[in-house]
């Protein structure tokens, strides 16, 4: 049983609710009001916010593109014959030239027209030999000659020099006296490690030796001295158009 202090606590309650959620909702308006009203115009930190257009802007210079280096041209795209000249005792000569390159020798060249190229492969270490054949007549004994040791053949440099210089070398096996350079001061080249030279009453002729891509080469030269200049100009094609396939760089400086 209620009484009638307990339905006036009850009724008073009751009107309560709907009051008391109107004045928090009419406060929380005036809130964001005052706020609103005392809040700059402008972006969210309070900075007035200008249209996009009228922002000066400034154009940044193009930017300069990096300059392409050359790419040197590739053993496709040489001629196979060059038309040139050479010097012989002095005098310019006119010679054509022809292109030597193959598949398992990391050069490509250029050899003289009266010169024959064949190659070689002993399975240690492949190769070409540049023979004269001066007239149609091949002469064996005026050549330049490039070895290329297999990698997994030749490893070290120890084992390299002792094939040259070894008591079963390639030097020993000429019987002839050689002179040795190994020291910087004294190469003819910066390229080669080292070089040997010889001399006697019918031949001379060097070799050098070096290395390029993990493996061990030479150079042969040989010829009979009545060969001397025509020879020597030859090599001296064969030297300076050597060009290593990796890199396109030159053998010599």
């Amino acid at each position: 049983m209620t009484t009638g202090h307990e339905e006036k606590n009850q009724s008073t309650h009751k009107g309560h609710g709907p009051w008391m959620l109107a004045l928090a909702l009419m406060g929380l308006v005036l809130m964001l009001a005052v706020t609103a009203c005392g809040r700059p115009a402008g972006g969210p930190n309070g900075a007035a916010e200008s249209p996009a257009e009228d922002i000066p802007t400034e154009e940044m210079p193009a930017e300069e593109p990096a300059p392409v280096e050359p790419v040197a041209e590739t053993p496709a795209e040489l001629p196979e014959t060059i038309e040139t000249v050479f010097l012989i005792e002095g005098m310019e000569e006119p010679v054509v030239i022809h292109l030597f390159r193959e598949s398992g020798l990391p050069f490509h060249t250029y050899y003289t027209e009266d010169m024959v190229a064949e190659t070689a492969d002993s399975g240690e270490a492949d190769g070409v030999r540049f023979i004269t054949n001066y007239g149609g007549n091949p002469n064996p004994e005026a050549y330049v000659a490039v070895t290329f040791y297999h990698a997994d053949a030749v490893v070290t440099s120890e084992a390299f020099f002792d094939l040259l210089t070894g008591d079963n070398g390639l030097l020993v096996s000429r019987e002839v006296e050689w002179v040795e350079k190994k020291l910087p001061e004294e190469l003819m080249y910066d390229w080669t490690l080292r070089e040997y030279f010889f001399m006697d009453d019918a031949y001379t002729g060097a070799i050098y030796a070096g290395q390029h891509d993990g493996r061990f080469f030479h150079i042969d030269i040989h010829y009979p001295w009545e060969y001397g200049d025509g020879l020597e100009a030859r090599a001296h094609v064969i030297l300076e158009n050597f060009t290593w396939t990796d890199t396109g760089q030159s053998l010599m400086p």
